[in-house]
């Protein structure tokens, strides 16, 4: 009997035991093919494509992210007419994925490849009518009220919000060079896109129609990877996961640094002893062109016995000042070096620069880096200077790759133009790590998709004044650009590559490279002994902050650890942490330096800027006991000696201020 009455309880909490159980798929990713749809679903993001008319849609929570119009998605070009694929005809089942077999508006014939692994990373790739593509477009709707960042190094759009711009991915040569266009961007609808292309395309948000977003590139076929977040701060780290998180520089690469154009030993040493003698700290010092034997002064990597004679001797003891030496690098041979009739011999050149680069010097042959024998050649040049003791490189140069001439390699010139900033930035990455480990630091000009991941980055040569694309405030907007792409690691000429540079600008670009990961200082022009090339009260404010920079190390360090293992970048613009409030987008010139500071640099010679205050308690940097609550507007009075930084209340870092009497 006693049996009879529990048997019943027994059953009872067996089956709800069972009912409770979770309900999980069987595989990670699920793909359905019928009636002219394919769908493929993913723990929260879900893939719909719609054969006719043609139509891709991408959800997160069954929100919509990513989307084409019926009809509008992808087009090739074919004799300058552009031709849309307007349905498919087949849809084939692949491993976590599907093949579509397109049809287009003249009856040729191409195919639609979509895949998404467990991640839920999308891959999207396009093959056009074998042959005859010019170009291939994949075009996509836009909100009213989404924007968009990334592209790398922006340098002429009026905004870092890319809505309603079109940024081209040619590198160029000029003021500033350009050459790290990266082909990603983020939206703050809720994903990112990286084209695979070094072809020199384009990314139109909306210039001809501002319902769309127009990706172009004359490739002969093209692959998108898209990637679903609720946040850039989700998308990010995933478009980096497949193309390597930011780098961990040495501790000594964020002390305050100094270069000179050109010089000798004993300029370098009087800027030690200069800072010394004015107790204003110096971490490293650079050796621009020309240092090298040559007529060009870049031959070979070893020094010119003229200029730096005993060269090993003289870096010892600048590591015994504690202070580390870099020295420039580039990408070519001159007729003049020890090593160029074996380059020709063994066909490592490319050939001349080029007209069509408006470079006269064609004497100057770039190393074909897409031949693997010529990077294990030309790094073996590399480690002269390296084994001397040298700490890192100045990487000039990568945007001049001819577009008239086809390498011995047999590459295409018109994706290599782009694509050998990547190839001449490994090469020097990889030089350096096998003579030093992980302790260098690598500060190139060119750049592309994955380079994040070696490199400390600088933008190359600017005009030394206020100018908007070419001088201190193109720098800000080029970093923060270069930040929401991966480059966590950023820093410009202090006081830029101009021969003329005001006091005002010089002290205003000081003050912003302190709050930048790379603080580094130029001596050229009317400055060569900067920052005692004006007056009393230059010195002063360059070394209070050159101090304050000492001060803030253990929060720099912090936030490059987080750069390096979370890929967040050191300078954010306020849409990575505050994406729904509108007024951020049009913010170009503030950002956040790392997690608690907010800053926002003077670009002018006023004394009074306004300062815009966004959701949480800012605490003045300058004055401890006022405290500013935001969304607030205000305008912030800003002497010389100043700068507008504000700290996020319940800071953890102190942020002790220097003392001006020592």
């Amino acid at each position: 009997m006693k049996l009879r009455r529990i048997a019943p309880y027994v059953s009872f909490m067996i089956f709800f035991v069972v009912s409770m159980a979770p309900t999980e798929s069987i595989e990670p990713v699920s793909v359905d093919i019928w009636s002219g749809k394919a769908v493929i679903s993913g723990r929260s993001v879900q893939v719909e494509f719609i054969s006719d008319p043609l139509s891709l849609k991408i959800l997160s929570d069954e929100e919509p992210r990513f989307e084409s119009t019926d009809g509008r998605f992808v087009f090739y070009t074919i004799d300058g007419k552009k031709i849309p694929f307007i349905r498919a005809i087949r849809i084939h089942r692949r491993f976590q994925g599907f093949w579509a077999d397109l049809v287009s508006a003249d009856d040729t014939f191409g195919q639609l490849s979509v895949t998404m692994d467990a991640k839920q990373h999308i891959c999207v790739e396009l093959l056009p009518p074998p042959g005859k593509a010019e170009e291939i477009t994949f075009d996509l709707t836009q909100d009213k009220n989404e924007h968009f960042y990334g592209l790398g190094d922006l340098w002429y759009t009026e905004s870092i919000d890319l809505k309603g711009c079109k940024v081209e991915m040619l590198n160029r040569q000029g003021t500033p060079d350009e050459c790290n266009y990266v082909p990603f961007f983020m939206s703050t609808k809720g994903y990112g896109i990286f084209v695979d292309s070094g072809y020199m395309g384009y990314f139109d948000f909306g210039t001809s129609d501002s319902s769309y977003i127009e990706i172009n590139f004359p490739a002969p076929n093209l692959s998108m990877h898209i990637w679903i977040g609720n946040t850039m701060r989700d998308v990010l780290p995933q478009y980096l996961d497949l193309t390597g998180y930011p780098v961990l520089p040495p501790d000594w690469a964020f002390l305050p640094q100094k270069w000179r154009d050109e010089g000798t030993w004993d300029d370098v040493f009087q800027d030690v002893q200069g800072h010394r003698d004015h107790n204003i700290p110096l971490g490293v010092v650079w050796l621009d062109r020309p240092w090298m034997q040559g007529d060009y002064g870049s031959d070979d990597f070893i020094f010119d016995e003229e200029r730096y004679p005993d060269a090993e001797h003289r870096i010892q003891q600048l590591h015994d000042l504690g202070v580390r030496v870099m020295v420039w690098g580039c990408d070519f041979l001159t007729p003049d070096s020890r090593y160029y009739q074996e380059a020709l011999d063994n066909g490592y050149l490319v050939g001349g620069f080029g007209i069509q680069n408006d470079e006269q010097h064609l004497n100057r042959h770039l190393i074909d880096l897409a031949n693997p024998e010529a990077r294990v050649w030309f790094k073996s040049i590399i480690k002269n200077a390296l084994n001397l003791g040298i700490d890192g490189m100045k990487l000039d140069r990568g945007q001049k790759y001819p577009m008239n001439v086809t390498p011995p390699s047999g590459r295409d010139p018109a994706e290599m133009h782009n694509y050998h900033s990547y190839l001449l930035v490994k090469t020097y990455a990889e030089a350096l790590q096998e003579v030093r480990g992980k302790d260098f630091q690598f500060t190139p000009r060119a750049g592309w998709a994955g380079t994040q991941s070696w490199t400390m980055k600088w933008p190359g040569d600017l005009e030394s004044d206020f100018s908007l694309d070419k001088g201190l405030p193109a720098i800000i907007r080029a970093q923060s650009a270069a930040g929401l792409t991966g480059f966590a690691f950023w820093g410009s000429d202090i006081g830029g590559y101009g021969n003329e540079c005001t006091k005002t600008c010089f002290i205003r670009w000081a003050q912003q490279g302190t709050f930048s990961p790379l603080m580094q200082m130029v001596g050229k022009g009317n400055r060569w002994d900067a920052p005692f090339s004006w007056d009393e009260e230059t010195v002063d404010i360059y070394r209070y902050f050159a101090k304050l920079r000492m001060n803030m190390i253990p929060y720099i360090l912090e936030q490059a650890r987080i750069a390096h293992e979370k890929g967040y970048p050191m300078v954010r613009h306020l849409a990575w942490e505050w994406p729904d409030d509108p007024e951020v987008h049009r913010r170009n010139y503030q950002y956040m330096f790392g997690d608690e500071l907010l800053v926002a640099c003077m670009i002018s010679n006023a004394t009074e800027r306004e300062v815009y205050f966004p959701q949480g308690e800012w605490i003045d940097f300058w004055n401890r006991d006022r405290i500013i609550r935001g969304p607030r507007i205000l305008m912030e009075a800003v002497p010389l000696a100043k700068f507008p930084v504000y700290i996020r209340k319940g800071a953890s870092c102190a942020f002790e201020l220097p003392n001006k009497s020592e």
